[in-house]
């Protein structure tokens, strides 16, 4: 008796579930080497710092990496770096790590040191790079452009003159007037308390007006040696 078509084709159906791709693989491979590379922290450093950012800019942080070169930074990969840690009690790597694995949620990465507490906190305390701001930044300042010739940057230049057309796309009220871009009023970009939206943003970066702001904030620190977790409050 044949084989009838419905049979085959379940068949079919269950070896293609039952393989994994090359790129299923490659991902638990990572995986796998991002848990190796966590515990090998954990052993390797005193402390394990979590912390925010403010205004996430990847120069910036590359910036820090490189000022803080002989400590190590995981950012993003929480459930990985949580599974690293150990979700419960009993597959904790070590004591309260799986508390502190759950502190892991939302943009947050791990600084592994070790630096002294107080050394690390004085660095991100100082450490603050202005920036562009994004459009959905709530702007904490007033800016105005005065009246008369639009200029950028510092010490201020004259906009070119190629600037106008764009200048006024974005909501200023320029004029061409003897080569010079100008306004006959102050015009405020924005004010504080305000979301900034896209006009606006693309505004004050075209003027070169930085009103953001990349800062870490330190929330809390994991001491590899008595295994407790420290509140940062003090950062």
């Amino acid at each position: 008796m044949g084989v009838s078509k419905r049979v085959t084709k379940l068949r079919k159906r269950k070896t293609q579930f039952a393989s994994k791709s090359p790129d299923d693989k490659g991902v638990i491979s990572k995986k796998l080497g991002l848990t190796k590379n966590i515990r090998e922290c954990v052993e390797k450093f005193q402390y394990i710092w979590l912390f925010s950012v403010k205004n996430m800019r990847n120069n910036h942080l590359k910036t820090v990496r490189r000022q803080l070169n002989d400590n190590r930074f995981f950012f993003g990969n929480n459930k990985v770096i949580q599974q690293a840690f150990g979700k419960t009690k009993e597959t904790a790597y070590k004591f309260n790590l799986d508390i502190f694995g759950k502190r892991l949620t939302g943009e947050v990465g791990l600084l592994f040191t070790q630096l002294p507490v107080s050394s690390i906190v004085m660095y991100f305390q100082d450490f603050e790079e202005a920036d562009y701001a994004r459009s959905g930044h709530l702007n904490n300042q007033e800016v105005t452009i005065p009246a008369g010739v639009v200029c950028r940057g510092s010490p201020p230049e004259p906009c070119p003159p190629s600037m106008e057309t764009e200048l006024r796309k974005l909501g200023l009220p320029t004029l061409l007037r003897n080569g010079n871009i100008v306004i006959d009023q102050d015009f405020v970009i924005c004010s504080p308390g305000q979301v900034l939206n896209s006009n606006q943003s693309h505004l004050l970066k075209q003027l070169m007006i930085k009103v953001a702001a990349f800062k870490v904030h330190l929330l809390c620190y994991y001491d590899c040696t008595n295994c407790t977790i420290i509140e940062a409050s003090y950062a």
